[in-house]
């Protein structure tokens, strides 16, 4: 463990104003702009202004259109800053080793850092690297503009209460604080011929073997991301449907569509990779239907989520037999209230026992299925019961 130290002073200034503008007119029952700032003055970076302006408007009394804009920035954190030297092992290739597309330019790097070493028939003999991370005090802030408009209905509809929100997003982050790991200082080093990348690399003169790598925090890259996300919500007591039972139905709809969610330049919506960090679903989807009283509850929900490309073994954006199909599954919950001071929940995850197909990405990951994309289903049907008691 290194010993370390850094310290941030921060001052800050904040207003936000909302000015009704007209209300209670014809197609007018309210129109409305907001807007506010925020300045902040960090001892490392200086100084930050962000800002946001929106606007509201409502025709009806039960629609209203929203919309708002920021300009949004983060501060790097103390860690990103200053963190010194903490210790790894992830994995590596050598550009060292003798392959038959090894460059020329990276041979000579490679013989310059250790003179007696034959690399004729070299080979890296472990496959992961010791590597020390360090923070950055010269990053800057990261910046986002974020825009989002939408409608919200209410509407009566003179049974039960219903209410539905549609809106688009569009986020772009740039100068993203992130680490740059081993792999980018070899390819920084004996790719791009970078010397200052070189310098953090430490390689043994007598084996020729990497024995360290010091990676570091910066400021690389753009995130964007853009999409429409639906919620319905419809909720009637049994009452309101002229039914004598007690309690009410309750229906939820959750709908997202994802336009775009981009870094590195390319567009990973629709695709799934453990090299991408995750699955991206083009279409998403939640639906619950439960009975609800005082002393019962249940609830069904489904979850779908459309195809999506596998990064590892097809080109994104081209038809490829390795599509992992949509995944469709449910879950079940059931509670009883027993008495005043006793509840009891059970939950069944996974209702059907949708399974984890094989993949032939999969040989990657444990299993030898793609464990980012079928997370939900991966331990099959569970269980779990939880009880309550109040003293």
């Amino acid at each position: 463990v290194q010993n370390q130290s850094g310290k941030i002073n921060v001052k800050e200034v904040y207003g936000e104003i909302r000015v009704p503008i007209l209300a209670d007119m014809f197609l007018v029952d309210e129109f409305s702009v907001e807007a506010g700032a925020r300045y902040s003055d960090y001892s490392t970076i200086g100084g930050l202004l962000n800002y946001k302006f929106g606007a509201q408007y409502s025709p009806f009394d039960w629609m209203k259109f929203r919309a708002i804009y920021n300009k949004a920035a983060r501060a790097p954190s103390i860690v990103e800053l200053f963190l010194n030297g903490d210790q790894g092992f992830p994995s590596y290739v050598d550009p060292c080793n003798a392959t038959p597309g090894r460059s020329p330019a990276a041979l000579a790097i490679c013989q310059a850092q250790a003179p007696l070493i034959d690399f004729s028939s070299f080979q890296q003999i472990n496959s992961q690297v010791q590597a020390f991370a360090f923070g950055n005090p010269d990053i800057s802030e990261e910046t986002a503009k974020t825009f989002t408009a939408g409608v919200v209905l209410t509407p009566n509809l003179g049974i039960g209460r219903f209410s539905a929100t549609v809106d688009y997003y569009k986020i772009k982050i740039e100068d993203i604080i992130t680490g740059f790991g081993a792999g980018f200082f070899l390819n920084q080093c004996y790719f791009a011929g970078d010397p200052a990348a070189c310098d953090r690399i430490t390689r043994d003169p007598g084996t020729g073997q990497v024995t360290a790598i010091n990676t570091a925090t910066g400021n690389s890259g753009t995130y964007k991301s853009s999409g429409v996300d639906l919620a319905l919500n419809y909720v009637a007591p049994f009452a309101d449907l002229g039914l004598g039972i007690p309690g009410r139905i309750r229906f939820q709809e959750l709908f997202s569509w994802t336009e775009e969610i981009s870094f590195g330049g390319a567009n990973f919506s629709g695709v799934t990779g453990g090299g991408i960090g995750g699955t991206f679903p083009e279409f998403k989807s939640t639906m619950t239907l439960a009975y609800d009283s005082d002393d019962f509850t249940a609830q069904m929900r489904w979850n779908w989520q459309s195809d999506v490309e596998d990064a590892v073994l097809c080109n994104i954006g081209e038809n490829c037999a390795e599509d992992l199909k949509g995944l469709s599954y449910f879950d079940l919950s059931l509670r009883k209230k027993i008495g005043d001071n006793f509840e009891l929940t059970g939950i069944v995850q996974n209702l059907f026992n949708q399974q984890a197909e094989k993949t032939a990405g999969g040989f990657f990951n444990e299993g030898g299925t793609n464990i980012a994309y079928f997370n939900p289903v991966i331990l099959g049907r569970y269980f779990t019961i939880q009880a309550k008691v109040k003293m």
